[in-house]
């Protein structure tokens, strides 16, 4: 009966070893810490420990990222037909909604952004978008409407 507790004890380290797994968070994440399949809370950079099948971790990448939208087709309020290719930037400001509020959201994005865009040029005509396509960028840029990724 001696080698009984030393023995527990081994197995008992045995599934520790088994189950018990590290991630490293690194600066330019986030990490969405789930118990149970329910989120339970953000973490922060660093090395995070947990039990594998209770636990789970997920790291979403928090650095600015680039999208570019081809040449569209945009018709402007005096229906001239002009092909605009856009180049954008974002970056994620709250790494819970980018996980649980869209299934995609990098296509997300890129159809606001045509969405945006198409709204934008269908409001001006043909004159404005010549005269002032610095201007038309800068308006596409800080529109006033938020998009929280």
């Amino acid at each position: 009966m001696e080698w009984f507790f030393p023995l527990l004890i081994v197995v008992l380290l045995a599934a520790l070893a088994l189950f018990y797994r590290q991630v490293t968070v690194m600066e330019y994440e986030s990490g969405l810490f789930y118990s149970g399949g329910k989120f339970q809370r953000m973490l922060t950079s660093g090395k995070h420990g947990y039990l594998r099948g209770w636990h789970s971790i997920q790291k979403v990448d928090m650095r600015s990222r680039f999208v570019s939208v081809p040449g569209q087709e945009l018709l402007t309020a005096d229906n001239i037909s002009l092909k605009i290719s856009l180049a954008a930037s974002y970056k994620i400001g709250d790494p819970y909604q980018v996980v649980h509020e869209t299934d995609n959201f990098q296509e997300a994005l890129y159809m606001v952004i045509q969405v945006n865009l198409r709204d934008i040029i269908g409001g001006i005509n043909i004159d404005e978008v010549l005269e002032k396509r610095q201007e038309v960028a800068f308006r596409f840029d800080h529109r006033g409407d938020e998009i929280l990724l």
